[in-house]
């Protein structure tokens, strides 16, 4: 669940530390996948597509961020 309004980055983290952007996006005041919203369109998922040269078997995790560079969430890879 993600409340807005904010703008996010979707970071794929080597095993060695690199860091690499995959994908960015916006949150409207209203949020995404918010339960119990009032607005529906606060209801439905965010989905977003990116990609990074990076090989899959080199990336540790994959970490949102705040564009101000607060970790939201970190997801093993």
């Amino acid at each position: 669940n993600v409340k807005g309004p904010q703008k996010c980055t979707l970071v794929a983290v080597s095993r060695t530390g690199e860091e690499e952007v995959v994908t960015s996006w916006s949150v409207p005041q209203w949020g995404y996948g918010i339960e119990g919203a009032t607005n529906p369109a606060a209801k439905a998922p965010l989905y977003v597509h990116g990609g990074a040269a990076m090989d899959r078997e080199d990336i540790a995790r994959f970490e949102v961020r705040t564009f101000d560079g607060e970790r939201l969430v970190e997801i093993g890879a």
